[in-house]
């Protein structure tokens, strides 16, 4: 890879750990005031209400807790990952690139779908970093 797409792979590594941080700050904030009786209803059943799930008893919140918990982890994971290839196997920078680009447009494709705008515009960032890594021809010394 030349210096151009090695930079754009790090953004992309980078972008990871921004966006597992910000994901992980939503955590830290706790629940917010119900607007509305309906939203307190909805956050009553989602936090009370127990569904037999594969013979383990948990909330919708449990699992949605879950979940969002594992998005930043496994972020925070492949952005650590990124950094280490980027910094000490130079020499599968590419093959990693197109396996992150490949991640990142699965995880645009699912925020698109069921997410907000922030965190569809950080997938979107991820996305493009690492695919744009791989445009271009590698340097020689690579």
């Amino acid at each position: 890879m030349n210096r151009r797409q090695r930079i754009l792979f790090r953004t992309g590594a980078i972008l990871c750990l921004v966006t597992a941080a910000a994901h992980g700050l939503g955590h830290l904030q706790g629940p917010r005031t119900p607007a509305d009786e309906t939203e307190a209803q909805l956050a009553r059943l989602m936090t009370e209400h127990q569904l037999d799930i594969l013979g383990t008893r948990l909330t919708m919140m449990q699992m949605m807790k879950g979940f969002s918990l594992g998005y930043s982890l496994f972020l925070a994971w492949l952005g650590a990952a990124g950094l280490v290839v980027a910094a000490r196997a130079p020499g599968a920078l590419r093959a990693v690139a197109v396996v992150n680009t490949l991640g990142a447009a699965v995880l645009l494709a699912v925020s698109l779908g069921h997410f907000p705008p922030p965190p569809i515009a950080f997938a979107g960032l991820i996305f493009l970093a690492f695919a744009g890594s791989l445009v271009g021809r590698a340097s020689p010394t690579a």
